[in-house]
């Protein structure tokens, strides 16, 4: 982590050990500060998008049996895994049709109407929720259920998708369940973003450039550009800006309810997912009569 690099930069500088410390950003969460996005975070997002997807259509085709699905990402308190499941969002109606993200309060009563409306609309409702969705008294819904702590004393979490499953069928009487990729979100090999990857060797490449002109503590940053197409350079950053901080999903990517991401999402996001995701076709629902 940055912050062990960052210690391990101080101690030996304390005791004139020579050694020195690069950190290069590697987080699927995406929440790292002052670089505009981290490595691994691509081929997340094309997975989840594709994810969402994929499942949608097995509801798609029987809606009758399970109406309502509710899938399950990581992303710990910053919600840019659940957001990359509308990547594939071409239309007001294609899924995912609500995104609850762990930057916002999460109110039972506004979900409920939410899903009771897209229902009564399409017939269907796909929702993606971050694992960490917090409730208003600003504990995870899945805290209930919690299983232990990580390495880093993160709490595991099991529960947010079932217990908004378990609200949909209690107070809405609708069929629900849910679908949990797990750490398939990170090890998927079949989904790797070209760009992504790419941009995982630039930043390997610019730490050990970065140790033989001799930096110590800090990180490569990846630092966008646009014109005349969108590229990576790479800067760099003290590690004791790093440790312990977060990068939140920013206001202006999420709509006016907070369950949607905006243009500007899309507009970060898709450069870094690789190829065009795939646009499957569509049957009009004509009655037969028979």
């Amino acid at each position: 982590s940055a912050d062990t690099a960052h210690r391990l930069a101080l101690a030996a500088r304390s005791c004139g050990y020579e050694l020195q410390t690069i950190g290069v950003p590697k987080t699927i969460d995406n929440d790292l500060p002052f670089t505009d996005h981290s490595p691994g975070y691509g081929s997340a997002a094309r997975f989840l998008a594709l994810a969402t997807m994929d499942s949608t259509l097995n509801t798609v085709s029987i809606p009758w049996h399970y109406p309502v699905k509710v899938i399950e990402t990581m992303g710990r308190d910053a919600g840019w895994l659940a957001a990359s499941s509308a990547l594939g969002k071409r239309h007001d109606n294609d899924p995912p049709h609500i995104i609850l993200m762990p930057e916002h309060v999460f109110k039972a009563d506004n979900f409920l109407k939410q899903v009771e409306a897209v229902y009564r609309s399409i017939g269907y409702v796909i929702v993606v929720a971050s694992e960490a969705v917090r409730d208003e008294k600003g504990q995870p819904l899945g805290t209930a259920r919690q299983t232990g702590e990580d390495a880093f004393q993160h709490p595991l979490l099991t529960g947010a998708a079932q217990h908004l499953v378990e609200l949909v069928i209690q107070h809405l009487n609708l069929r629900a369940r849910f679908e949990k990729p797990g750490d398939l979100q990170r090890m998927s090999s079949t989904c790797i973003s070209r760009t992504d990857q790419d941009e995982a060797y630039l930043v390997g490449q610019a730490a050990i450039q970065a140790l033989l002109q001799g930096e110590s503590d800090k990180m490569v940053t990846l630092v966008r550009h646009t014109e005349p197409a969108y590229y990576c350079s790479t800067g760099l950053v003290e590690l004791a800006k790093i440790a312990n901080a977060q990068q939140l999903m920013p206001a202006h990517y999420l709509n006016e309810n907070k369950t949607m991401v905006t243009q500007a999402f899309y507009d970060y996001a898709l450069p870094l997912i690789g190829p065009s995701l795939p646009d499957h076709a569509k049957l009009e629902k004509t009655k037969v009569q028979l």
